[in-house]
């Protein structure tokens, strides 16, 4: 039976989401692909909203909580840290298997390969955004809604002065960096999921669609633009996109499926198994990319064609999404490796 108790829009959120990782990693093997003259790899901006969300869906269950520090770190760490240990290890093994390589040929490979690897930003990200929850969350306790307006308007304001600041090469001491932060969108996901806009769900619905589509084709055009891209402007040095272009993509996408009326989902089995992948998620991501390692090495060796390329990727994207999913539950259900799957 379906969890009557799990906020059913934020489960489909997770699920469209973690395809969006997937998929946004697969376009990454297009190289300079191209299908019309237009780059296959530009096709990710389309799911760029997927790590805002998460970090949105997390500031919606975590906020405006009585937590203990203690027990609250304990929890939440315990969560991220074994499924990362676990899946690291495989993804490690899958890399010696692939490079016909043993763990002597590479005596820091553990270190500089896998634990600072790019694609792990996300892990040390998350576990930064879990210590500074404790300090937000006493804040939201104290100002509701009104505090997450301000802090949202701040986080606004900065992205659209630095992006501004960047496009015009501008250097500025006036410093707002600290509100364009990943606990930005943590706020920015509390506030959206309580606050009663005065206009209709399916207004709400209409405008964020209309929003989302807008933001999206702007960010298609105009990929190359250094002023969109986190990691190649003063913004942050990390993998997540902090701009006012990302804010309102994510925020378009939460405010649509918060206000869908979900009757044509409302069919128990279609929510357990959307129920199911969100859960698995975390783990999803984490698994999916041993199955990138050996991936990466059939797609180097393929003389595709763009067109040929784009199907490629959206195959393996849907192929990979599944057989992660399988993975994690294996591990959870018949490995009985609860801690580890990263299946919460």
């Amino acid at each position: 039976m379906y969890e009557t108790n799990r906020i059913y829009y934020l489960d489909v959120l997770k699920f469209i989401s973690i395809f969006g990782v997937i998929f946004i990693h697969l376009c990454g093997f297009s190289g300079h692909s191209e299908i019309l003259h237009f780059r296959i790899t530009y096709f990710s901006e389309i799911f760029r909203f997927a790590v805002p969300v998460f970090l949105m869906i997390t500031g919606t269950l975590l906020l405006n909580r009585e937590i203990s520090i203690s027990d609250f770190l304990k929890k939440r760490f315990s969560r991220i840290v074994y499924p990362y240990l676990f899946w690291i290890i495989i993804t490690i093994i899958t890399f010696l298997y692939v490079s016909g390589a043993l763990i002597q040929d590479y005596p820091f490979v553990i270190v500089n390969q896998f634990f600072n690897a790019s694609w792990n930003w996300y892990f040390w990200m998350i576990l930064g955004v879990y210590l500074c929850i404790p300090i937000i969350n006493e804040f939201v306790l104290n100002k509701k809604l009104d505090g997450c307006k301000y802090i949202v308007i701040l986080m606004i304001f900065a992205s659209i002065f630095y992006t501004v600041c960047t496009f015009l090469g501008y250097k500025t001491f006036f410093e707002l960096r600290f509100f364009v932060l990943p606990i930005s969108y943590v706020v920015l996901g509390y506030f959206l999921a309580n606050y009663e806009f005065k206009i209709s769900k399916n207004k709400i619905i209409f405008i964020s669609l209309v929003l989302f589509l807008i933001v999206t084709l702007l960010k298609l055009s105009f990929h190359d633009s250094t002023i969109f891209f986190a990691n190649e402007n003063i913004f942050l040095d990390s993998g997540l996109d902090i701009n006012f272009l990302e804010i309102i993509q994510a925020s378009s996408i939460f405010l649509i499926f918060k206000n869908l009326n979900y009757r044509f989902l409302d069919k128990d089995a279609i929510k357990r198994f959307v129920t199911s992948i969100s859960r698995a998620s975390y783990g999803m991501y984490l698994a999916h990319m041993a199955i990138l390692i050996p991936l990466y090495q059939i797609f180097k060796s393929l003389s595709l064609t763009g067109t040929q390329t784009l199907l490629s990727v959206i195959f393996f994207s849907i192929a990979i999404y599944f057989v992660t999913w399988i993975l994690v539950l294996f591990a959870d259900k018949i490995l009985k490796l609860h801690k580890f799957s990263g299946y919460h």
